[in-house]
Parts: structure tokens; sequence; C-alpha cells
């Protein structure tokens, strides 16, 4: 149980750190 608490806050934590940096990559363009 713990472990899907985990892997679902890393996959919520990886989709917004990806977000921010193709954002931040578009600004840099």
């Amino acid at each position: 149980m713990a472990g899907e608490v985990v892997l679902k806050l890393a996959a919520v934590f990886w989709s917004s750190y990806r977000g921010l940096t193709t954002e931040a990559g578009r600004e840099l363009q």
C-alpha cells in the first residue's frame, strides 16, 4: 500500500517536473 502511494507521488512529481522543464525550454528558444 505504501509503495503505491510513493509511485503515485513520484508520477505526479515527474509529470509536473517535465511540464516545468518543457515550458522553460520553450521560453529559452
